[in-house]
């Protein structure tokens, strides 16, 4: 039986070229050696590979999954402040999430959501000039303190309940809990919403997207539950729904399904719906007492 110490090393270094995965088989050898002394060799290994024509048409695209790496960031002195101005009191840390997601740009293509004109905020934040800079340097600032890289814990979702678990299924202190969101190319980032000291934010949104003047998407996402729990939908299933609330963006209600299919390819068994932010439906499900 092979030691989990021995390493493998390939001996002849070899490429694999198009002609060799033109062939139908062909044979890798692979030298094994030492981890601690390569020259001290540990047998060889005969790999034989396989190939077959793809009975796909020639149309068809490509792609695969890996997992979704997340990271945590914890912050302390949010938490805090968090607490201090609201009577939410059992905050500890203030949480602030970042998900890798796949296929952003497969699904989205060139659609991008640029920073709302008509919204006095995001004119501030946007601004050409001395004035506009100093405010989008806070709000760097303020992504910076509350995506601390240093501080992150890192994991992986390899599924979508996986991905729901990461924020304890949108409950904290035994209440349901709206979060405030950005998708990017690659990223998926959001926290809660309903934390006090964001009131001293000019943009939440801003934040997120470290002041980007365009995102893929940008609005807010809740969790019903299952209604054997009191859900407002019919499913024994905890439902993902997104919505478009954002002034900063204002995107529009026609990329929601490309919203959906990006949460749906990254993770299948999810269930999900993106709804405008003045759908009755989306009305009905924050009746179930959400903060």
């Amino acid at each position: 039986m092979m030691s989990k110490d021995v390493r493998i090393a390939v001996a002849p270094p070899f490429t694999i070229t198009k002609e060799i995965l033109e062939q139908p088989e062909f044979e890798v050898d692979l030298q094994l050696v030492h981890p601690k002394n390569s020259q001290k060799r540990a047998g060889r290994l005969q790999v034989h590979l396989y190939s077959m024509s793809s009975l796909a048409p020639p149309t068809a695209s490509i792609f695969s999954n890996g997992v979704n790496v997340t990271r945590t960031h914890p912050s302390l002195r949010a938490g805090v402040l968090a607490a201090s101005s609201s009577a939410d009191s059992l905050l500890p840390v203030f949480n602030t999430y970042q998900v890798e997601m796949f296929h952003v740009t497969r699904i989205f293509g060139a659609d991008n959501v640029g920073w709302n004109r008509q919204y006095k905020a995001a004119q501030r934040i946007y601004a050409e000039g001395p004035d506009g800079e100093s405010v989008r340097a806070v709000i760097r600032s303020q992504h910076a303190s509350l995506y601390n890289s240093r501080k992150a814990i890192v994991s992986a979702c390899a599924n979508g309940n996986e991905f729901l678990e990461l924020f304890q299924f949108g409950v904290r202190a035994g209440r349901r809990r709206f979060y405030t969101w950005v998708l990017l190319d690659h990223v998926f980032r959001f926290c809660e919403s309903g934390a006090g000291f964001f009131r001293d934010f000019l943009s939440k949104h801003a934040m997120h997207a470290s002041c980007r003047p365009s995102v893929r998407y940008a609005g807010e996402f809740h969790i019903q539950p299952p209604a054997s729990e009191g859900g407002k939908h019919d499913g024994d299933y905890h439902l993902l729904v997104l919505d478009n609330n954002s002034g900063t963006f204002a995107p529009p209600t026609s990329l929601l399904p490309k919203v959906e299919a990006v949460f749906r390819s990254n993770f299948p068994d999810l269930h999900v719906v993106a709804l405008a932010f003045d759908n009755p439906l989306l009305t009905e499900y924050k009746s179930i007492g959400l903060s």
